[in-house]
């Protein structure tokens, strides 16, 4: 009888120090994961700030080139480009009227 005694006392003393290791373990587990997450937030928010960076220097870029296309699309640069081709205004314009 002492003998089954001895063994009811050691088995709760098992699972306790069973338990205390297997969360022992989920704790480790746990602050791994949060610090792995804390650090891949951290990389993606350098990503993002990244991408921003570029898609204000190419919003300027659209910007420079709407501005330039509008300059060459202007109808004084145009006069000027047919100017120094040689083209000039009309200076006398005839009317031909045709009789019935």
């Amino acid at each position: 009888m002492p003998e089954s005694i001895s063994k009811s006392l050691i088995k709760p003393f098992y699972f306790k120090r069973k338990l205390v290791i297997t969360l022992i373990f989920l704790i480790i587990f746990v602050v791994t994961i949060e610090i792995w997450v804390a650090n891949r937030l951290s990389t993606f928010g350098e990503k993002i700030s990244g991408l921003e960076s570029t898609k204000y220097s190419l919003q300027l870029e659209n910007n420079y080139l709407e501005n330039q296309i509008a300059q060459k699309k202007s109808l004084n640069l145009n006069e000027k480009k047919s100017q120094n081709l040689g083209f000039t205004k009309i200076k006398n314009t005839q009317v031909i009227r045709v009789e019935p």
